[in-house]
């Protein structure tokens, strides 16, 4: 027997060889969503790492037991300790959704420990029309948020003070046709 847990695990931690990689996370991706609260931070962060974002953020968005978004739809505004409806009902430590929501729907990432060196590469997902995060560092504040508008997605992000910043476009946006752009310190702002 396979599990969705273990798999993840083992692709997770490098035990897999480079050969059957690929094909182990197709088979992540293919079998249903049976992650316990624990294993699913390794699972969506395998995901979204992993050019997997859609699916990533299915789970992480999901509405229907198990699930963070099923916990909201009951009128929760804290995550239980576990995805059944029958521990404690405020664990934080189960709210590390909100940092995947910083990390990789608003895209705020350290390239160094510190954040002297940012990445943004936020993912754009068709069912929401806005998302923003700030995220307080050592280097300073930093901000990232898109909202669409029309046929447009405009994003704004600010870069603390002696901070530089990579802004990788999601996947399949341009700008002056390139996927990137270095950014320095200060405000910014694309409309593509």
């Amino acid at each position: 027997k396979t599990s969705q847990a273990v798999n993840t695990a083992c692709f997770y931690y490098g035990l897999v060889p480079d050969e059957d990689a690929n094909a182990l996370l197709a088979n992540i991706v293919a079998m249903p969503f049976e992650c316990s609260v624990l294993m699913t931070n390794k699972l969506l962060r395998t995901l979204f790492t992993h050019h997997q974002e859609e699916v990533a953020y299915h789970i992480l968005s999901r509405r229907t037991q198990p699930g963070w978004g099923y916990m909201m739809s009951l009128g929760f505004q804290t995550v239980w300790e576990g995805f059944s409806n029958i521990e404690s009902h405020c664990h934080a430590w189960n709210a590390y959704p909100a940092r995947m929501m910083q990390e990789f729907l608003c895209g705020i990432q350290s390239d160094d420990p510190g954040f002297r060196r940012i990445r943004i590469h936020p993912y754009v997902p068709v069912d929401l029309t806005y998302a923003w995060a700030e995220v307080e560092t050592p280097a300073g504040r930093i901000f990232s948020g898109w909202e669409k508008k029309d046929s447009a997605v405009t994003f704004t992000i600010r870069i603390p003070v002696n901070a530089t910043a990579v802004f990788d476009l999601p996947d399949g946006f341009l700008l002056g046709g390139q996927p990137n752009v270095a950014l320095t310190s200060g405000s910014h702002q694309f409309t593509i």
